[in-house]
């Protein structure tokens, strides 16, 4: 199951080039991945483990597109995310591991909405 084995996961988000602009380390509890999702709801995003084994994808949107622990997806992801989707539920600022930022990375996550990658912030 995600996050039991780490206590992180590794998020990218692509911008409609298909270019991530970074590594986004970020706790792995579901709240903390679901945030992460929905505040990137306007690009695709990978989820991967510390490991960089890809563990989801998502559309534009904040949907789904492949999670292959189909247990997770059922019973753990779509219970969390869904209310987020539909605005019935609060999106949350991501958790981020700060060790892997520099300052000013740090300043400008804590600066954009949600925190949201810096790169892509409207």
């Amino acid at each position: 199951m995600i996050g039991e084995k780490s206590q992180l996961v590794i998020g990218y988000v692509f911008n409609k080039f298909g270019m991530y602009d970074r590594k986004h380390y970020i706790y792995a509890d579901i709240e903390n991945i679901t945030n992460f999702i929905m505040v990137n709801e306007d690009y695709c995003c990978y989820i991967t483990d510390d490991g960089d084994n890809l563990i989801l994808t998502t559309m534009e949107g904040g949907y789904i597109d492949k999670c292959f622990d189909t247990k997770y997806l059922k019973e753990i992801l779509l219970p969390t995310i869904i209310p987020k989707q539909d605005k019935k539920a609060e999106i949350k600022k991501v958790r981020y591991h700060e060790g892997f930022y520099s300052d000013k990375e740090l300043k400008q996550m804590k600066l954009s909405k949600h925190g949201k990658s810096a790169m892509f912030t409207k």
